[in-house]
């Protein structure tokens, strides 16, 4: 016998046998029921508690291991919860992944709960027609409000695709399901929506607008975009301002394009309405 082998065989007690498996993903191997495999090791309801608390990092961190453990029964909601953290945390990437595997759960509800979640994602990420996928199929299956607000996120998908008659029947679905007055005027203000434009600044004076427009004009004109317009209104915190605004587009897609090929800091891309 090698002198590894000897070793080993010695330092086999250190890692004395313990009795039953609670690393579960150590099941058939040599360190199954050893100290490695008993050491301890994040539950459920320790992840459930951090995500209520806020901490998403520590949720996240702790609920992954168990999602990715094949010989858990509660790797689905783990990889639920762990995809709601990394969504909160802004990792939409690693929220895709968990929210994915939470929707492969067997239980219905759980599924469903994922797939909600996993089209806001990828409304985040900018993946409009996966976006409403996921959000038509999960409003089939829920209830009450959240049914309401899955047909709401869904019908924006759709215009945001240039999917105009498919989004106003899905908005007007949501409107007939909520009770929540606050709500249908949201909805009622999101079916109003025709398009989408550029908006290039907005300022309480409207000498500076007229300036702004009168710089961006040339450039405007020869991408096609037409000139510049000055639409007064109001900003978030109720102040009167005027906008400047660009374009016209039937799709945010094409809006996110043209926003890119002008190269201009600060651009938003806005709704437009009647």
């Amino acid at each position: 016998m090698n002198k590894l082998a000897i070793a080993l065989l010695v330092a086999l007690p250190a890692v004395a046998a313990l009795t039953g498996c609670q690393n579960s993903v150590f099941k058939g191997t040599y360190l199954q029921d050893t100290y490695v495999d008993m050491a301890p090791t994040g539950t459920i309801e320790e992840v459930t508690v951090l995500y209520g608390q806020g901490d998403y990092q520590a949720a996240y961190d702790m609920g992954r291991p168990i999602a990715w453990d094949n010989y858990r029964d509660d790797r689905y909601e783990a990889a639920y919860l762990a995809g709601l953290s990394a969504q909160s945390l802004g990792q939409l990437r690693n929220a895709d992944k968990m929210l994915n595997k939470a929707k492969a759960s067997p239980d219905p509800s759980l599924a469903t709960d994922a797939a909600d979640a996993l089209g806001l994602v990828y409304s985040q990420q900018g993946r409009y027609a996966e976006a409403q996928r996921e959000l038509l199929w999960a409003a089939e299956r829920l209830d009450g409000e959240r049914k309401a607000r899955a047909y709401f996120y869904a019908g924006i998908a759709q215009q945001k695709l240039g999917q105009w008659s498919q989004a106003r029947t899905t908005l007007v679905l949501a409107r007939g399901l909520t009770r929540d007055a606050a709500f249908k005027t949201q909805i009622d203000q999101q079916v109003n929506v025709t398009g989408w434009t550029l908006q290039l600044g907005a300022f309480t004076d409207r000498g500076s607008a007229r300036t702004l427009a009168e710089s961006i004009a040339a450039q405007a004109r020869d991408m096609g975009l037409g000139l510049p317009r000055l639409v007064d209104g109001q900003a978030s915190d109720g102040q009167v301002v005027t906008f400047v605004h660009v374009g016209q587009f039937t799709s945010y897609q094409s809006a996110t394009r043209y926003r890119d090929a002008l190269g201009t800091p600060g651009v938003l891309i806005r709704a437009l309405t009647p």
